[in-house]
Formats: structure tokens, C-alpha cells, sequence
């Protein structure tokens, strides 16, 4: 089995069982990073050794947080249970990582002020979703052009935390910079369309609405840089999280608040 054979069947896995893109993005990079520790080795020459040495490795060596430990193992357990449909056994002996004992970073609004003063282009712009209208960084980079009411100054949340829908007010201090963008994005749209790319859509609406993945309502707020190639296509999915973190974590540097340590899932 190839590499791609194994990301065709783990894509087609996802799509049946309806995960979410940043469900599938989350595992994929797991998968990947527990082969690659195991030099690529098939993962069907694997067993439940491997599993707990790599999962042991991650709370001893690489210090990850409980729940990092957790994505990692659901990762791998959606791997060979609905992947590979192969049983490894029992690999519950791994060492567990340690809740951390450090008090969460909550920065005041001069902190915040000064943050965004070192943030440019689309990092701003995000980083300002985020703190005024109180979006958690996944929400934030699964928004699309639809969620976006200028009219009402509203914005909304698909499927949030605890899965639910909600609506947030959309900040006046960066309308017209968010109408911008979203012009900015119809550009880059009509390409993607004219090149045969598409955005994944969540669920069935791909069959209810078998054009809608080509529709400008429905494309991300802030797509990628790269396009995904699978048996469906040219498809493009969301800016990952990762992406404004990095940016954010520089922006700190210049900022000077060196004791703020990364960007919050949710606004203070």
C-alpha cells in the first residue's frame, strides 16, 4: 500500500463517517507523525508495542499536554479500527501525560493593543476576530463568506464547541477591512473555480447541493495556500490554526510581552 493509497482510504474514511475538516486535518497529522517516528514502516507491520512507545514518547520526551496525548491516540485508534479495519490489541499500558500546573496567560487590553499593532495583513484581521467577537481560533479559520452579515453585524458560528451554532457581533472597527477581504476573496474564487477547485462541504449538503462547493457563500473565510488533490478533485480547505499561532507568536516578540506565551482558544 502506498502513501497515497493509505491518504485516499483515510480520506474516504473521514468522508463516511462525517468528520469534520479540522477533525481529519488533527488525525491525518497524527497518522503521519506516528509513522514517521516509526521510520515509515507500514502501518500493518505495527502492533501495540509501537502504539504505546510512541504514545509514551510523546508524554516523557516531547513533555505534550493530556489532551494533545489524547488527540494522538484517537488518531491512531481511527487509523487501524475504520481505516485499516485491522485489530492491534490492547496498548492501554502507555505512560500518560501530566496535566500542566501553569495558570492560563490572559493579556490586558494594552497587551492586546500592542499585539495587534505588530500583526499585518489577514494575521490582524483574524487576531481581531478573535478577541471582538470573542471567537475561538478554530471557529475563526472555519468561517466562511456566508457566515458574514455586514447588514446586521453579525457573524456565525457553525458548529462550535459542544457542536452548536451561535452568532457573534462583528466588530465596527474592522467592517471595512473585513469587506475588503471578502472582495479580495472573490479574486481568488473565480480562480480556484476556473481551475476546477472546490471547498469541502460539511455532511450531505455535497449531494443536496451538489454546486454549492463551487459557490463564493460557501468558501472559506480564509482558505489555505495550498490545494488538496484527491479523487474528488482539486480541493482547498481552510487556513490552519497553526499558521496564526506562528504569526502570533512573533508578534508577541515585538510586542515585548515576552511572558505571553501563545495565542488563547477563546477571547478574555
Amino acid at each position: 500500500m502506498t502513501g497515497q493509497r493509505l491518504r485516499d482510504l483515510f480520506h474516504a474514511s473521514c468522508r463516511k463517517r462525517h468528520l469534520s475538516e479540522s477533525t481529519e486535518r488533527v488525525y491525518w497529522h497524527w497518522i503521519l507523525s506516528f509513522l514517521r517516528f516509526h521510520e515509515l514502516q507500514h502501518p500493518l507491520s505495527l502492533g501495540s508495542n509501537e502504539v504505546e512507545h510512541f504514545l509514551s514518547h510523546l508524554a516523557v520526551q516531547q513533555s505534550v499536554a493530556p489532551s494533545t496525548q489524547t488527540q494522538a491516540l484517537c488518531s491512531i485508534v481511527f487509523l487501524y479500527r475504520s481505516v485499516l479495519h485491522h485489530d492491534i490489541g490492547d496498548f492501554s499500558s502507555f505512560t500518560r501525560a501530566k496535566p500542566s500546573k501553569h495558570l492560563p496567560v490572559v493579556l490586558s487590553r494594552q497587551e492586546v493593543r500592542s499585539l495587534l499593532d505588530n500583526l499585518e495583513g489577514v494575521f490582524r484581521l483574524q487576531a481581531s476576530l478573535l478577541y471582538g467577537a470573542g471567537l475561538r481560533l478554530t471557529e475563526c479559520m472555519t468561517l466562511r463568506v456566508k457566515d458574514i452579515d455586514f447588514d446586521r453585524n453579525t457573524l456565525f458560528v457553525r458548529q462550535g464547541k459542544g457542536a452548536k451554532d451561535r452568532s457573534a457581533v462583528l466588530p465596527d472597527a474592522i467592517k471595512t477591512s473585513l469587506h475588503q477581504h471578502v472582495l479580495d476573496l472573490s479574486e481568488r474564487h473565480k480562480r480556484d473555480v476556473a481551475h476546477g477547485v472546490h471547498v469541502p462541504l460539511p455532511g450531505a449538503l455535497a449531494r443536496k447541493y451538489p454546486n454549492a462547493n463551487r459557490s463564493l457563500a460557501w468558501y472559506w473565510l480564509f482558505p489555505s495556500a495550498e490545494v488538496h488533490r484527491s479523487e474528488q478533485g482539486g480541493e482547498r480547505w481552510h487556513q490552519s490554526p497553526a499558521t496564526l499561532q506562528r504569526a502570533v507568536s512573533t508578534a508577541i516578540k515585538k510586542s515585548g510581552n515576552l511572558e505571553a506565551c501563545g495565542m488563547p482558544h477563546s477571547a478574555p
